[in-house]
């Protein structure tokens, strides 16, 4: 029977690691002042990391900060970013002027904070005047020689008016580049005052707009009292980089002109802050390749995005904007991983990569964080306090999400929403406190509300059209323990695992892999059970065979190499010919040396057996082999536990394949001895025997093939025998 030293029967308090409310060592009161504080839960590594690329001010110390969502990513970029806000020089506005020697290029002037919205409005009112001068003449009122005099009279006023306005303006801004512009505003206008002295009338649909005069105030940081923090949610190529704007003429023409230019968050960030989610981003038209090209240059192009209307793409071009903005990105794994690998100048532009974990060390310090989380979000949403086995109960919940006793996930999003639920769990209860029980009721009925894939295939189990068989044995087939995963809800349930063996060469073939249904890590697992073979039993001949392999009626992707240590025993019980136990499922990966490895999901798994099981009637002798290093990872549910201490269920731990091969046949393993020969009567011995057998009709098979192609035909035969 099995070793005890390398299998066993896993002890009752090592299913699921608890919490006692007893076991809070702090006062739930006093952990509503560290409330405040708390924008995360476990994030050191990613703090220290969004600490540094803010702090660092050279090109390229962009930070993209990459995680699960649901871990506080957003919220902790947000909080620090707030922190920010009113620190740091106050950037200067930004304004767009029409260029008078290149109308199609816009000129960008930058004044003082709140001095470009002072600027706009004087250069409105100097051209308010001035259209009120140049509005319709009444011809008919005056005659010619009156009407010559006005005019004279009125061009000298306005010029006077002119002069003086703008050199007033030029006193009260310094700007060289604005001095300049004011000197062309001047020369254009008194060309157009003299214009006004040879016009008897001038029809309102005609009369001068003095466009050209205007200012467009782009960026306005009258308001600000630091570096602006500028947080975009619907990063697309308008909102991130601006836009050119488009005005209809009387004659349905589209045009563009320099006051159409229209802002986006880059420019309004520029000299400060800019968060948006990178993910999002990348599913807009346009807009990496563009941020790419704008963060690496450190220049912002105000273009028009018409990619929708080529017909109405402007002409206009207005002049570059340095950039001079620390962009923070959020980004799921997926999106940061590809870009890493496939784009070079992303590591150039995103230096700093802030990483969030999906868990952290399961001690005080983080049971005292989860106390102050609950403690922050049941008084912003004002809900009912959580006593101490409320808290607790969170705990446990959060351990069991990280999937290892030795965690505690840092989801936050699915801590709160957790809360929320329990929330209401007592409200409908009558209580005054959130307790316990309500943080069960609503785990439970969150399971309820997703398991609609789960409880459609046990249907199948139970009618029998999914065939399980949870009693009796089976040569060359075994119970593999599969995870699915359906949206966010994951589910364990069986799938009945077969091998057949015959004579041939080809070793074992993956019928998934055949069909396409094999992803490349199933692939490597089934190699893995091949070098197994050829190690253990090739030393004295070579393995040869014909052995298939398949999940039965499995028709989606198979991936994922924690279904190769029940691979390789279908197969040796195939070999062998030795039956294998039914109400035993397997789960675990495996080495060439047949050593056992952890596996993910093993809580899912073996509640999927479990609950195949219960479905067809429990006998008390069913269960599930697991990899001794998923013990640590063991967080079952109560009703399982409550049938492994009533001996109505079993879970063992195993740390090699024989110790399997054991508790599924019932026959010992089996050691080589000097001679390397296994013992009669033993597994292993067996198989070799039986490979042997293959061998030697794949020998034979072989020479009498050979020997046939070396026999000459009968005519041939007579032929060679003529004489010559």
């Amino acid at each position: 029977m099995a070793n005890t030293n390398d299998s066993f029967e896993v002890p009752l308090e090592k299913l699921r690691w608890r919490c006692p409310p007893a076991a809070l060592e702090f006062e739930l009161a006093a952990a509503e002042a560290n409330a405040a504080k708390l924008h995360c839960l476990g994030q050191e590594r990613a703090l220290q990391a969004l600490q540094l690329g803010l702090q660092l001010k050279a090109p390229g110390y962009n930070i993209c900060v990459v995680g699960p969502s649901g871990s506080g990513r957003t919220s902790l970029a947000k909080a620090l970013l707030e922190e920010l806000k009113n620190s740091g020089p106050i950037p200067s506005d930004l304004c767009y002027v029409y260029n008078f020697h290149r109308p199609d290029e816009p000129r960008a002037i930058y004044l003082p904070a709140g001095r470009g919205a002072a600027l706009a409005e004087e250069m409105d009112e100097i051209v308010a005047a001035l259209q009120k001068t140049f509005a319709v003449n009444d011809a008919a009122k005056f005659h010619a020689e009156s009407k010559r005099t006005a005019q004279r009279q009125n061009a000298d006023s306005l010029k006077t008016f002119v002069q003086n306005r703008l050199a007033e303006l030029k006193t009260q801004y310094a700007e060289a580049r604005l001095a300049s512009h004011l000197d062309r505003v001047q020369a254009f206008l008194l060309k157009m005052i003299a214009r006004l002295q040879g016009r008897e009338s001038w029809p309102l649909f005609d009369a001068p707009t003095f466009l050209e005069c205007r200012v467009n105030v782009l960026v306005d940081n009258s308001t600000l009292q630091g570096a602006p923090v500028i947080i975009e949610t619907a990063p697309t190529y308008n909102n991130l980089f601006g836009n050119l704007g488009r005005v209809q003429d009387r004659e349905g023409r589209w045009h563009s002109d320099f006051m159409q230019i229209k802002a986006g968050a880059l420019a309004r960030a520029n000299g400060g802050y800019l968060l948006f989610n990178l993910s999002d981003a990348l599913g807009e038209p346009g807009v990496w390749r563009m941020l790419r090209r704008t963060l690496r240059n450190g220049s912002l192009e105000i273009q028009a995005c018409d990619s929708f209307e080529p017909n109405r793409a402007s002409t206009l071009r207005p002049e570059p904007i340095a950039l001079a903005v620390k962009v923070i990105a959020i980004a799921d794994m997926d999106d940061c991983y590809h870009l890493y690998r496939h784009d070079a100048d992303f590591k150039k532009i995103f230096k700093v990569r802030a990483d969030f974990d999906g868990g952290m060390a399961n001690d005080a310090n983080a049971h005292r964080q989860y106390a102050a989380f609950i403690k922050k979000i049941s008084a912003e949403e004002k809900l009912l306090a959580f006593d101490r086995g409320a808290v607790a109960a969170v705990i446990e919940h959060g351990v069991g999400l990280a999937g290892a006793q030795s965690k505690i996930s840092t989801r936050l999003g699915h801590i709160a929403d957790l809360l929320r639920e329990a929330n209401i769990a007592a409200l409908k209860s009558g209580r005054a406190v959130v307790a316990a029980e309500d943080i069960q009721r609503a785990i439970d009925a969150r399971i309820a509300r997703h398991q609609l894939a789960e409880d459609r295939l046990f249907e199948r189990i139970r009618s029998g059209r999914l065939m399980i068989d949870v009693e009796g044995k089976k040569i060359g087939q075994v119970n593999a323990l599969m995870v699915l995963n359906y949206f966010d809800y994951y589910f364990g349930y069986p799938s009945r695992l077969t091998a057949a063996v015959g004579m041939g060469s080809s070793g074992i073939i993956n019928i998934e892999r055949e069909a396409d249904l094999s992803g490349k890590t199933h692939n490597k697992g089934v190699a893995i059970v091949s070098g197994y073979l050829r190690g253990k039993y090739a030393h004295d001949k070579p393995v040869a065979m014909n052995a298939s392999i398949t999940f039965e009626q499995s028709t989606t992707n198979v991936d994922g190499d924690s279904a190769s240590v029940a691979e390789i025993c279908a197969v040796l019980s195939a070999l062998a010919g030795l039956p294998l136990r039914q109400d035993l499922a397997i789960t675990g990966s495996m080495n060439q040396k047949g050593e056992i490895q952890g596996i993910g999901g093993v809580n899912e798994k073996i509640e999927g057996f479990f609950n195949t099981c219960e479905a067809k009637g429990l006998t008390g002798a069913q269960g599930v082999i697991i990899p001794r290093h998923n013990i640590e990872d063991l967080m079952l549910r109560q009703k399982i536990i409550d049938a492994i201490a009533d001996g109505k269920f079993h879970l063992y731990a195993a740390t090699n394949i024989d110790a399997c091969l054991e508790l599924l046949t019932g026959i010992t393993a089996g050691e080589k001895d000097a001679e390397g020969k296994y013992p009669e009567d033993t597994l292993h011995h067996k198989v070799d025997q039986r490979l042997r057998e293959l061998n030697n009709k794949e020998k034979k098979e072989n020479k009498s093939t050979d020997e046939k192609k070396d026999e000459k035909p009968e005519a041939e035969r007579k032929e060679s025998a003529k004489p010559a």
